[in-house]
């Protein structure tokens, strides 16, 4: 649902930068524009239901969510492995990881004694908790800001709206007959 919120705010975004260069053309004109891209916005939802997915470089995959019955879980095999059967791992001290370093000026250290790791243990039946979700996310600061967008743009046509009753409640009839004249 971000992705569509995401597609939506792009092109209201590029209809503002239309109209605003627009500001000195035909009111026709700058109506078309937001016409136009109100439509589209109503198109997206539908386009991104109905047809294949694109996906964009900067937006997450889109993938199918898995079925409990297509969980992995581990093999049998795996978990009764202890950890003494494990090899441990051995690092000598001699050998560099860095190409240049056995051309180094420095003299010659002697070799030190193998340095032993052990391996760690291996659980036998992990605890199946599920994925913690976290606090804070992009997606979720998008839908927020989104949220408070929308509220604030439905209060800015509510007070004109009122404000329009109240003068419409407010306005008397014309005693001018030039005026009765025009409107009727």
């Amino acid at each position: 649902m971000t992705e569509v919120l995401l597609r939506v705010s792009v092109l209201l975004f590029a209809a503002a930068l239309v109209a605003w260069a627009l500001r000195r053309s035909a009111a026709a004109l700058r109506h078309l524009v937001w016409t136009l891209s109100l439509v589209g916005t109503l198109l997206i939802p539908l386009c991104w239901w109905a047809l294949p997915g694109w996906q964009w470089a900067v937006l997450p995959q889109r993938l199918p969510s898995a079925s409990p019955a297509q969980s992995i879980s581990p093999s049998p095999s795996s978990a009764a492995v202890a950890d003494d059967a494990l090899p441990p791992i051995r690092i000598h001290a001699e050998h560099s990881p860095h190409p240049l370093a056995a051309h180094s000026p420095l003299p010659a250290v002697a070799a030190e004694p193998p340095i032993e790791i052990a391996a760690a243990p291996v659980a036998e039946n992990p605890p199946a908790t599920p994925a913690a979700q976290p606090a804070w996310s992009w997606s979720r600061f998008l839908a927020a800001l989104w949220a408070v967008g929308t509220c604030l743009g439905l209060l800015w046509i509510a007070i004109g709206v009122t404000a329009a009753w109240y003068v419409a409640r407010r306005a008397k009839p014309t005693a001018d007959p030039c005026w009765r004249e025009i409107s009727q």
